[in-house]
C-alpha cells in the first residue's frame, strides 16, 4: 500500500477493472499520486467524463 485515502475524501477515478483477487479496482488520483482503489471502498458520486451525464457509470480500463 502506498498510501490510505481518508473516509469522504473526493478523488478521481478513471477507469475500472478487475483483478485476480476478484474486486474491482479503480484506476485512480488523488493530490497528485496516481493508483488503484478498491472498487468495494469506494463510491460514485458524479461520473463527468464524456458523455456521462453525471451517471455514475466509470469506463472499463483496457
Amino acid at each position: 500500500m502506498l498510501g490510505a485515502i481518508g473516509y469522504g475524501a473526493g478523488f478521481w477515478v478513471w477507469c475500472t477493472g478487475g483483478a485476480s483477487d476478484g474486486h474491482a479496482w479503480g484506476w485512480s488520483y488523488r493530490g497528485g499520486t496516481y493508483g488503484w482503489v478498491r472498487g468495494d471502498l469506494s463510491e460514485v458520486e458524479q461520473h463527468t467524463g464524456p458523455g456521462g451525464g453525471g451517471t455514475p457509470q466509470v469506463p472499463r480500463c483496457p
